[in-house]
């Protein structure tokens, strides 16, 4: 296994991904699957399996499964069409070669209409048809061998419209010479298509000149229709959308299910099988899918509060519900409590407290003026108002503003969250990392500035399939930061297990934007890419959707990423953070680079 390979796979995804949403105008998810098909309802778009190995610098195997999904399927195909077709195509006695023929013309229509739109789209069509061309006829052999009759004329078919008409001279399975020409005469018809109900009846067309000759149904699954549900399923169906609601807990418990995985019925066009043949399906190179990157769409009981803490059910913020993902379908926040300070922690935290006093000091002095001079320019120097006391200006000035403003108390108006990356790969950098802490901590508080401090990390020995601990200590809470006693209980922290930053970064977010300042931001010191279990598949991405989900709550999220600079690192830095992220190479310049980047956002806050 190719750690780089499956990070590329992730910035494809995210590509892909920003694609789907600029032609749909709504979040998408994206997924491998053996087939390529949109779930309206979702939304997801998969990317077929076929690609995987066929994959290219640009992508533009994946970009036609997008370009056919997202555009063609979403805004050109007629839902009511396929809904009318798949119930009428129950009783059809081969309903796979039927549904797998309709899909794969509607894929044919919807090119050429995409192309004729977005000439730039031509590429990835090309491709696209040169791939399946190449592929189809190998499998025509390989079925013909195996005597797979339906598979074996559709894969005719699709080189009839890849290749020309006279891809082969000789007969395919016992079609007549003659029946078979005004079967790809008929075929050709697809290109004078104007809409999904003309595909249909193309595709019933060929299907009645076609059914006598063929013995069984389709063994292999190439294409399908979209995922469409009607609206009356969907409201008695339980719902499954990614933006779960989840309570927060104080204490641990085993959070017990009896669901199993979800699978999908073969006529929405999630899953093919063999249900409708008499012999088993033979695999293929192509069946391979990402198996961890779907089969997370199971629901767990959130309705369970029997062992919540008497202090958490009184604190009607904590109650309060957010969305944890659905790569965090099985992730349960467990609030540790904060222990009493020992002599060793006060001693350790002043240690550290008189080490940063310097760089404190120099930060301090430096917003202060600056808010100084904000504060000058905004309630002095007017043309009216209260006289000023000082009058030198009346003699230095040519046109001078003798008047001021009531005097009033300025403030930046900010408020910070320091999220902690507490796993076990930590080890060596903690100390270092405390110390940024007790700057921050100490520089806020006497700006008066509001701010938390959260150590986070996931129990990887205790979690399993259906069950994720995620511990959260909060060595300073908001309503504590200013105290002066508060900052001993940052030495608490320890290196413990894994990190889920996408939830960890839900949390502490859920919890900031509830702050009443104006401008809200969440640091998030790390030392890598998030590995939790069954996450590394969909870590970067669960990241990067929970960044973005925060954004619109008006809250900042910056990475702070240490003692790991690579290029590799810092393209998963980019891809989760975009442009809000810093990279400390040099532990020994943390404190100091972390300073600069504090001071640039409080400046932006002065108020």
């Amino acid at each position: 296994m190719s750690f780089i390979e499956k990070e590329t796979n992730y910035f494809m995804f995210m590509q892909l991904k920003d694609l789907a949403f600029s032609f749909m105008k709504k979040d998408v998810d994206i997924q491998y699957n053996q087939v390529s098909f949109l779930d309206i309802h979702a939304p997801k778009v998969t990317i077929s399996s076929f690609w995987e190995n066929r994959t290219t610098k640009k992508h533009l195997g994946e970009k036609s499964d997008i370009y056919l999904r997202a555009l063609g399927n979403y805004h050109f195909s007629d839902r009511q069409a396929f809904v009318q077709f798949l119930n009428q195509n129950q009783s059809n006695r081969l309903p796979a070669f039927i549904k797998q023929l309709t899909a794969f013309l509607e894929d044919i229509r919807l090119e050429e209409k995409i192309r004729s739109l977005r000439p730039g789209t031509g590429r990835s069509f090309s491709f696209r048809r040169e791939q399946y061309a190449r592929f189809f006829q190998d499998q025509l052999k390989v079925n013909r061998n195996r005597g797979f009759d339906s598979d074996t004329l559709f894969c005719y078919l699709s080189l009839a419209i890849f290749k020309g008409m006279d891809v082969f001279e000789e007969s395919i399975l016992t079609i007549p010479d003659a029946t078979m020409a005004k079967i790809k005469e008929r075929l050709y018809r697809i290109f004078d298509c104007r809409n999904t109900e003309e595909v249909i009846d193309l595709a019933w067309n060929i299907y009645e000149m076609t059914e006598e000759y063929v013995a069984i149904d389709m063994i292999n699954a190439y294409f399908t229709l979209p995922k469409i549900k009607s609206r009356d399923m969907k409201e008695n169906e339980e719902d499954e959308s990614i933006d779960e609601l989840f309570p927060t807990w104080s204490r641990k418990r085993k959070k017990e299910t009896k669901e199993t995985f979800l699978q999908f019925d073969d006529v929405d066009g999630e899953h093919q099988d063999t249900k409708f043949t008499k012999s088993p399906r033979e695999s293929e190179s192509t069946d391979q899918v990402m198996a961890s990157v779907q089969g997370q769409s199971q629901q767990a009981d959130l309705n369970d509060h029997s062992e919540a803490s008497n202090q958490q059910l009184q604190d009607e913020e904590d109650k309060e519900e957010f969305n944890k993902g659905k790569a965090n379908r099985y992730a349960l926040a467990i609030e540790k409590d904060i222990e009493p300070l020992t002599e060793q922690d006060l001693n350790d935290y002043e240690r550290l407290r008189q080490k940063v006093t310097l760089e404190k000091k120099r930060l301090v002095k430096l917003l202060t003026d600056i808010l100084d001079r904000k504060k000058e320019h905004n309630y002095r120097r007017l043309h009216y108002g209260k006289l000023d006391k000082k009058l030198v200006r009346f003699l230095t000035e040519e046109n001078p503003k003798m008047f001021v403003k009531k005097d009033e108390d300025m403030t930046f108006d900010c408020t910070f969250s320091l999220l902690v990356d507490c796993s076990s790969s930590m080890m060596n950098k903690m100390n270092k990392t405390k110390e940024t802490i007790v700057l921050f901590h100490e520089t806020l508080k006497q700006l008066n500035i509001s701010h938390s401090v959260m150590g986070f990390w996931e129990d990887g020995l205790d979690s399993d399939d259906e069950y994720q601990p995620n511990y959260f200590h909060e060595v300073i809470p908001f309503q504590n930061s200013l105290q002066k006693s508060s900052g001993p209980h940052i030495m608490q922290l320890q290196p413990e297990e894994d990190n889920r930053d996408g939830f960890a970064i839900r949390y502490a977010g859920h919890k900031l934007s509830k702050q009443n300042e104006q401008n809200k931001f969440l640091f998030v010191l790390t030392d890598g890419k998030p590995a939790a279990f069954n996450y590394f598949q969909n870590g970067i991405m669960d990241t990067k959707e929970a960044i973005q989900q925060l954004n619109k709550k008006n809250v900042r999220t910056i990475g702070v990423q240490m003692d790991q600079q690579d290029e590799q690192q810092e393209k998963i830095m980019e891809s989760m953070y975009n442009q809000h992220y810093l990279m400390i190479d040099n532990l020994n310049e943390m404190s100091a680079q972390f300073a600069g980047i504090l001071k640039k956002l409080i400046m932006q806050s002065g108020s």
